[in-house]
């Protein structure tokens, strides 16, 4: 089963595919500003015109109904191994425990495996005390003075394993990232993911 993911209103799938699949801009393009999340979500502009890739030219042929599907599968395949995880660390994957070093494991893994630039950022503010680390995850290709950045918290609270909040979420864009590295695009933005 397949589903384009929402997060916020705002659709990965269609912001991925409409803004950062391009290929890169060439020296005679504008950069444009960012339409309303509407604009983006309904691929409308403000205008009522068709919408084009942000911050570069359309791609003759490219729409956001070009951008690849997330597998619903896969999704919840992550989801069972962050639970597994939080199982076998006493029930859960707060920040400050081992369930999360190893949720930041797992996902680390998936993505360097998958091509991306992986790194390890320690948690420097609002954090509980020996909160492990966040996680960022960047794609390497496409100009790096243009970044799309999706998050989403990898721990869960002491009393549980985290599994709607927000396993579901890191989940999901786990697998968002992964979906789009299968698909080697060339791009004309990078893509970052946080956990």
């Amino acid at each position: 089963m397949f589903r384009r993911f929402a997060v916020a209103g705002v659709s990965l799938a269609a912001t991925i595919g409409a803004a950062a699949l391009a290929v890169a801009p060439t020296a005679a393009a504008t950069p444009r500003t960012h339409p309303p999340h509407s604009a983006i979500s309904t691929g409308q502009t403000v205008s009522g015109a068709p919408a084009t890739a942000v911050n570069g030219p359309s791609v003759p042929g490219t729409s956001a109904a070009d951008a690849p599907d997330v597998d619903v599968a896969k999704v919840q395949a992550h989801l069972t191994e962050l639970n597994a995880i939080a199982t076998r660390n006493g029930g859960n994957r707060k920040s400050s425990g081992q369930g999360y070093r190893d949720s930041v494991a797992y996902v680390k893994n998936k993505l360097q495996a998958a091509g991306y630039t992986v790194t390890e950022q320690p948690c420097t503010s609002g954090c509980a005390s020996g909160a492990g680390p966040n996680l960022i995850a960047e794609w390497p290709q496409g100009d790096a003075t243009k970044v799309y950045m999706f998050g989403s918290h990898l721990d869960s609270v002491g009393a549980g394993p985290g599994i709607n909040d927000n396993g579901s979420g890191s989940a999901a864009l786990l697998e968002t990232a992964l979906t789009l590295a299968e698909q080697h695009p060339a791009m004309a933005a990078r893509v970052r993911f946080g956990w």
